[in-house]
């Protein structure tokens, strides 16, 4: 009997990664007068596009943290490549509307949307090489989020 491999979610990860997104009007609202944040803030698209890009918290720019949805829409088409054009840039844009709508499950329905984007190309194979690659850049992006920018 042949054994079957686990497979691990790619957004999964991400969201292990970056487990507080922020609506990007928060940016504002945060870093008036009193001060930088006191965590960086990232939105669903930003975390989507930094964990792709193996871009760290520390080398994040404010473009990277926030992107268009040019950035987020080729994100979304280097994890699922049978997303079209026009499909990805559909998703992208509800991901941002989502995510900045204002209400407090925003983010949430931002992930949602990010999962019907991915659909089943999402899953990758568990061979032990791949799963520490991943939880090495799993690490690197926590240990980054983690610091105060």
């Amino acid at each position: 009997m042949a054994i079957s491999r686990p497979s691990y979610s790619t957004l999964s990860l991400v969201r292990l990664a970056y487990p507080d997104p922020v609506p990007s009007f928060w940016v504002s609202s945060r870093t008036g007068g009193d001060g930088p944040p006191q965590r960086p803030l990232y939105c669903v698209g930003g975390a989507l596009y930094m964990f792709i890009n193996g871009i760290s918290m520390q080398q994040a720019s404010q473009g990277e943290r926030f992107p268009s949805v040019d950035r987020i829409s080729a994100a979304l088409q280097t994890l699922n490549p049978a997303l079209g054009r026009l499909a990805a840039f559909k998703y992208a844009s509800a991901i941002i509307r989502a995510n900045d709508s204002g209400y407090p499950d925003g983010p949430r329905q931002a992930w949602d949307i990010t999962a019907k984007a991915l659909g089943k190309s999402d899953a990758v194979p568990a061979g032990k090489r791949h799963v520490f690659a991943l939880l090495r850049r799993i690490k690197a992006h926590v240990k980054g989020a983690t610091e105060v920018v």
